[in-house]
């Protein structure tokens, strides 16, 4: 799930499973992100095979969540499924009646996590063969992105080298739009991973763990992401006062249940009845939730999206959901 850059003009950041590619810590301090990303790249071969024009999002959304809860584990966030322009932050609101449409590019977004240790990664689903090189771009990003990266590399590096794969490719890369670095119960840990050349104060260390995800669009599009005026996902920020029953239940789930990571208003339908996308307007406007804005291409070009985990270690970078 993709972290954005607040100021859309000015472009800042702050800064497989292989036992015999590991970094110098105890190999059982890594299992947790190995067992969890088998996990989550079968689940999205065996989703990405399964879902068709027609099918309905929020069908889609409840059942890979409910497959990953059955398993014991729990989604990281909303399971997203953005369509054509959509390039981000889309899960299926309460009663959505949205179906994948025909001759369509849907990017699915997965997260799981297990004792706060969190795998994210993404799919690009083709239902036109004429946006194929446009999804096969963005794995060629991604694969380009993973060769360079090492201990001792600057992010920048990174940025520079999923944009320069883009451009050769004929594309263009969604520049406020990034990766992101994981922490236990931390999945936006402080340092994004540009897909433009930007400067970015951070070298990669052996046993960091960073979600890449390059997203990209058509040559010809501005190639930045704009809000939408609906939010279906959110995630707890501070405690407030003055609050009513029903928001004081929202944050005590948003904290407690959900562990400060981002969950859907959907999630809240059963719990908490009808009246929760109301009071959890008001708290995001109050600042005691972060609301995460439906994200569009600005002038509405096709976004294609390749999202994996990497375990950084002395010999490169460890994909985790791409055996």
């Amino acid at each position: 799930m993709s972290s954005r850059s607040i100021n859309n003009d000015k472009i800042k950041f702050k800064s497989l499973n292989s036992k015999n590619v590991m970094p110098h810590k105890r190999g059982n301090d890594y299992e947790p992100y190995f067992r969890i990303g088998k996990t989550l790249e079968k689940l999205l071969s065996e989703e990405s095979k399964k879902i068709r024009p027609g099918d309905k999002l929020i069908d889609i959304c409840e059942r890979i969540e409910n497959r990953i809860i059955d398993q014991g584990l729990f989604p990281a966030f909303p399971v997203n499924i953005s369509i054509n322009e959509i390039a981000a932050h889309y899960t299926a609101p309460p009663d959505d009646l949205t179906e994948i449409p025909e001759n369509s590019l849907v990017k699915l977004d997965v997260g799981i996590r297990d004792k706060g240790y969190i795998v994210d990664a993404a799919r690009t689903l083709v239902f036109n063969d004429g946006l194929k090189k446009l999804a096969d771009a963005a794995l060629s990003c991604l694969d380009a992105a993973k060769r360079v990266m090492k201990p001792g590399i600057n992010l920048q590096v990174v940025g520079q080298t999923i944009y320069d794969e883009a451009k050769r490719l004929g594309f263009k890369t969604i520049a406020n739009l990034s990766g992101h670095k994981i922490g236990r119960y931390k999945l936006h840990a402080g340092v994004g991973v540009p897909n433009v050349p930007v400067p970015v104060d951070y070298k990669l260390k052996v046993g960091d763990i960073f979600a890449v995800e390059p997203f990209l669009t058509f040559s010809e599009a501005p190639g930045m992401a704009k809000p939408s005026k609906e939010a279906y996902i959110f995630s707890f920020r501070k405690k407030i006062r003055s609050l009513n029953k029903i928001q004081e239940k929202i944050i005590l789930l948003a904290e407690n249940r959900f562990k400060k990571l981002p969950f859907a208003e959907r999630w809240l339908i059963k719990p908490l009845g009808r009246r929760v996308k109301e009071e959890l307007t008001f708290l995001a406007k109050k600042g005691a939730l972060i609301s995460y804005p439906v994200l569009i291409e600005a002038k509405g070009g096709i976004v294609s999206q390749e999202e994996d985990t990497f375990l950084i270690t002395e010999d490169g970078a460890l994909p985790l959901t791409r055996a």
